[in-house]
């Protein structure tokens, strides 16, 4: 038998295994090396660190502490002494895998305590078994496809839009004063234009085509009554739900990316009221439309905000209980794209 295939490693024969396991002594590879406080491992020797971890181990917490006997002399009994102290104020801390081994240190992901034996080195920090063999991804798409690979498994498809309204941003990440400034600037500037788009979508000639003439127009307009009931008429009569949920994926998606994926209470209200913004801009642009159809100039903005939040008023009044129903549907997709 060559050097070379007692080289090589017995799970990856493609591999040469350069290394040996501390525990049984196998050669092993790269890809199937864990690096622990104590050197390499192989998979086996792993699944044995964690062969009983659960009820034996909790059942033998109280067990007494391993330690290192001291020569007798001032030094050791001020050792002893400071440790004693110490251990008077905090508590002793075992670890989980070996209930007979003090330990101060924690896995940096479940804060399951650890010890040397067991702890698995990575590029973020020290971790249990588990979460080693079980990495959690991190935001974004490059990052879960490489999480993918690791694990054997097929990556995601490419980043669309749709695809990624349903997946759940990570809760556990913080949201900090800059995410929730970027998300209103998101939020109102896609609802700003949408809304102003479908301002323009909707019929604004429809309840002045019966009116005869122009004359006729411009002294109804100067009642803020007529305005409101054609604003109204043109509302109730245009297409729904599509637009409504339209606004809310999209005004969702927004305040998503660009808080690079976070979730939480405060951006789901962000959110929803950013629908809201949006519901209203396509209302100011709608009879903005139509003043300046009869007139053929920019309404005042104080009688058009007026007759805008009478519109609405009405609206919530009872006048118009499917529009609100709609207008419920594309707040809820906002909220739900940004929910925990």
């Amino acid at each position: 038998m060559s050097t070379n295939q007692l080289l090589r490693c017995n799970r990856h024969p493609n591999e040469e295994a350069r290394l040996m396991c501390g525990d049984c002594g196998t050669q092993i590879c790269t890809i199937c090396m864990t690096l622990t406080g104590e050197g390499p491992r192989c998979p086996e020797c792993m699944a044995n660190i964690n062969s009983g971890f659960g009820a034996t181990a909790s059942a033998n917490r109280t067990q007494p502490v391993e330690g290192v006997v001291l020569s007798a002399g001032s030094e050791a009994a001020r050792f002893d002494s400071a440790r004693e102290a110490y251990y008077a104020t905090e508590p002793v801390i075992y670890c989980a895998r070996h209930p007979q081994v003090e330990t101060m240190l924690r896995c940096g992901r479940c804060d399951t305590p650890i010890c040397p034996r067991c702890m698995v080195h990575s590029g973020v920090g020290i971790r249990c078994p588990d979460c080693a063999a079980n990495p959690q991804r991190t935001v974004g798409l490059e990052a879960e496809r490489a999480a993918a690979a690791a694990r054997g498994q097929k990556p995601p498809q490419a980043d669309t839009g749709f695809r990624n309204y349903w997946s759940k941003g990570q809760a556990y990440q913080k949201v900090f004063a800059r995410h929730y400034l970027l998300a209103i600037l998101a939020g109102l500037g896609t609802a700003i234009g949408l809304g102003l788009v479908w301002g323009f979508l909707m019929d604004a000639s429809r309840g002045l085509a019966r009116v005869a003439g122009r004359n006729q127009l411009q002294a109804l307009f100067q009642n803020n009554e007529f305005w409101v009931s054609q604003i109204s008429g043109a509302v109730q009569s245009s297409i729904h739900l599509l637009p409504e949920i339209a606004l809310g994926v999209l005004v969702g998606e927004a305040i998503a990316r660009v808080t690079q994926n976070r979730v939480g209470r405060g951006l789901q209200l962000i959110g929803g009221l950013a629908v809201v913004a949006g519901i209203l801009v396509s209302i100011l642009t709608l009879g903005a439309r139509m003043y300046s159809s009869v007139y053929g100039t920019f309404p005042p903005l104080d009688r058009l905000l007026g007759v805008t939040l009478t519109t609405i008023g009405q609206q919530l009044n009872g006048n118009g209980l499917g529009i609100l129903i709609f207008w419920g549907i594309g707040i809820a997709f906002a909220v739900f794209r940004l929910k925990k």
